[in-house]
């Protein structure tokens, strides 16, 4: 939904199958499960209003992962393999953010402290599994 429909996300799929006959694995997908935050750090995703034809909710959520699901499970000789969601558990948690601090000194990539990404998690701001969760066991 970043960069376009789910009927782009298939048509380069199956094109990138077609060139190169290769399993393909959607990675660092997400969706929104609500426009609010959770902490102090801005979302990456913040805007109220449907993505796509998806609502901006669990339900929504929801949808769209079956939806990517089905895509991938349709996808000529197999070669749909899955998906990696991002961030499926990064939850809004003082001090939380993708580094420790030494780990930002390390690579020399300061970041504010706090999460952009946690209404894209699969766990809502409580650490509670989401009924979007239930997707990946085909319920």
């Amino acid at each position: 939904w970043w960069h376009g429909p789910i009927d782009k996300v298939k048509a380069n799929m199956n094109d990138v199958i077609s060139r190169y006959n290769k399993p393909v694995v959607l990675v660092e997908t997400s969706f929104p499960f609500t426009t609010e935050n959770g902490d102090s750090l801005g979302n990456s995703y913040s805007e109220a209003g449907p993505i796509e034809g998806y609502s901006v909710s669990i339900e929504g959520q929801a949808q769209y992962l079956a939806d990517i699901m089905t895509l991938l499970n349709e996808l000529p000789n197999e070669l749909g393999l899955g998906i990696y969601y991002w961030e499926p558990a990064w939850l809004p948690i003082d001090g939380a953010t993708w580094s420790t601090g030494a780990g930002m000194d390390y690579s020399g990539d300061k970041w504010d402290m706090g999460n952009s990404w946690e209404n894209q998690a699969l766990f809502d701001f409580e650490g509670n599994a989401l009924p979007s969760l239930k997707v990946f066991k085909g319920q």
